[in-house]
């Protein structure tokens, strides 16, 4: 029997991304004076960036640069306006909710590291597509009608681990511009505390994680990870083109990775064609497989 799922966004030492961290500055746009929100305040300090562009912090100016072409002139003060009578048209976008979460999960998943924050209609579509094309396939489609991805993390939550006794400004400014909803403590081990940040939206949170690191307080980041999966739905680009589905149908004591599986690997084209390449079984005298 297949196990329920749960997260282990309290336990730390667990499979982890890493890198180096670099500098990066980070400014909310229209925040001119610089205190992470968008508001009255911030017209004097834009005012004055105007009048002296070369006399302005660098985050000022980054702020106050709301076209984004390096200079702070006449042409940023309609985005200026706008940004004050509308302060989410300059936050990050997290787009429309998708009809179907199961589809958008594979999508961000897809993604990676080095992908965008968001799944573009296109792969979000593909998903749609091909799923309904192999469950509806024969003579294995049957058998997948009722089993649906198991997330490998929560696509609106990043736990992030912060260096202690450093100015926080870079991960408050990326906090402010991506909407953080909640930040909760978790834990302090050696010289870092561990936070859970949570997100209005779904988004690719491996890349995101990646924007994290440039920040010089954050130490690493890694996605809310999910364990006992039962099934996993993977997408990748074929070298041959189209798309290649491998899909892990798992069963049978989850929590510890499945002891029973059913491998399906099918090929798509794309454009409304899928066929199945090959399916096969794993697992010992307690599996039952309908095949």
């Amino acid at each position: 029997m297949k196990k329920g799922l749960f997260t282990f966004t309290s336990l730390i030492l667990v499979l982890f991304i890493s890198s180096a961290a670099t500098a990066q500055d980070c400014c909310v746009p229209a925040d001119a004076n610089t205190d992470l929100t968008i508001d009255a305040l911030d017209v004097p300090h834009f005012a004055a960036v105007l009048l002296d562009p070369g006399g302005a912090e660098a985050q000022s100016f980054c702020s106050s640069d709301l076209n984004a072409d390096g200079a702070v002139d006449g042409e940023d003060i309609t985005d200026f306006v706008q940004a004050l009578l509308n302060p989410d048209t300059v936050l990050f976008d997290f787009g429309p909710v998708r009809e179907d979460p199961e589809a958008e999960q594979i999508a961000l998943e897809t993604l990676g590291f080095s992908g965008s924050l968001l799944p573009s209609d296109d792969l979000y579509d593909l998903v749609v597509q091909d799923q309904a094309l192999i469950r509806a396939s024969e003579p294995f489609g049957e058998f997948l009608v009722n089993e649906s991805h198991s997330p490998a993390w929560i696509p609106n939550r990043m736990i992030v681990r912060i260096f202690q006794g450093q100015p926080r400004d870079q991960y408050n400014c990326l906090n402010a511009f991506y909407r953080v909803i909640d930040e909760t403590f978790l834990v302090t081990l050696g010289n870092a505390d561990w936070f859970v940040v949570t997100f209005p939206g779904n988004l690719n949170i491996r890349a995101l994680g990646m924007i994290y690191q440039q920040a010089p307080e954050v130490e690493l980041t890694h996605p809310d990870f999910i364990v006992g999966r039962s099934n996993a739905w993977e997408l990748t680009e074929s070298l041959l083109g189209g798309y290649i589905w491998n899909i892990d149908d798992g069963s049978f004591d989850c929590e510890d990775g499945c002891d029973c599986h059913i491998r399906y690997v099918f090929e798509s084209d794309g454009e409304g064609e899928v066929n199945m390449l090959d399916a096969t079984t794993e697992g010992g005298g307690v599996c039952v497989f309908p095949f």
